[in-house]
């Protein structure tokens, strides 16, 4: 590479060390500061170099949980930590084998979030995602710490890759990753969103939850209506793709491989009529304690 940059002279030697063409110390050339700003002038991404889209797709799709993955012991196992009735663990093993959309609904707190948050317990094993993806010259940020529990263990390579290289840095290994937004979700929180500063998109929420569940808790309480809401999931639903928007026009086609489920304390029929409800796969409801 520093070989390639000298025969374009954008870097040049500064100091020989006398031990080789390769031994010395090198700086920007006027054409390398030149290139510098205009990189920064597109965008001021700094990090792991961006995987390109059609890779990053072909690995989400690799990742997928196949269907009648979750076993009942391993479903019990998660729910441990909690008194569930045979009965309600019945209903949602197959709604999460199904890998297929899930409402949970019933009085207000009678346990719909912790019995969707348990299912973060599941054992399964770890994905891994690249910390940024690259598409139309547009760099997305898919890396949020707050939602991505890294594995340290950098001894692995990505499969659906073709390198062999021992580790392919562009990429992190993770748990499979547990996203929850309440009555804040507003529909362009769906969509990508634009750093003037920086010139880099940060992913929206389904984005960062591939491979992994994406609970909308509190549905039916935001600013948009329930039926805005599910529209704007009736594409990634039933075709498991996503369209989202660049800030100078065009749209990427992203993959939709996360476990979506909407949490409620609103009777289906108070959500929107019954087409929009049939999209839903499963429906549960989740009655009191007793």
């Amino acid at each position: 590479m520093l070989e390639t940059m000298k025969r374009q002279h954008v870097v040049g030697v500064k100091k020989s060390l006398g031990m080789g063409n390769m031994s010395g110390v090198f700086a920007l050339t006027e054409t390398g500061r030149n290139l510098t700003r205009e990189c920064l002038d597109n965008n001021q991404y700094t990090g792991p170099a961006p995987v390109p889209l059609y890779q990053y797709t072909e690995v989400v799709r690799c990742q997928r949980l196949k269907e009648n993955w979750l076993s009942p012991e391993l479903l019990r196992k998660a729910f441990k930590h909690l008194v569930v009735e045979a009965d309600i663990l019945a209903q949602i093993g197959p709604a999460v084998n199904s890998n297929k959309s899930f409402l949970l609904y019933g009085q207000p707190g009678n346990g719909k979030t912790a019995l969707a948050e348990s299912l973060f317990r599941v054992e399964t094993a770890p994905i891994y995602m690249p910390y940024a993806v690259e598409c139309q010259g547009n760099i997305i940020q898919i890396y949020d710490p707050i939602y991505h529990q890294k594995i340290e263990d950098q001894e692995f390579v990505v499969s659906a890759l073709s390198t062999d290289l021992p580790h392919d840095g562009r990429w992190f290994k993770c748990r499979r990753p547990f996203i929850i937004t309440g009555g804040e979700l507003a529909l362009d929180m769906l969509d990508l969103s634009f750093n003037r500063f920086s010139k880099v998109y940060d992913a929206p929420f389904q984005l960062k939850a591939n491979n992994g569940i994406y609970l909308i808790d509190d549905f039916g309480r935001q600013k948009a209506t329930p039926a805005e809401i599910l529209n704007r999931w009736i594409v990634p639903m039933e075709r498991h793709i996503d369209y989202l928007s660049f800030q100078a026009g065009g749209k990427m086609t992203v993959p939709f491989e996360a476990f979506l489920i909407f949490s409620t304390n609103l009777r289906p029929d108070q959500l929107g009529d019954e087409a929009f409800l049939r999209r839903i796969q499963y429906k549960m409801f989740l009655r009191s304690p007793r």
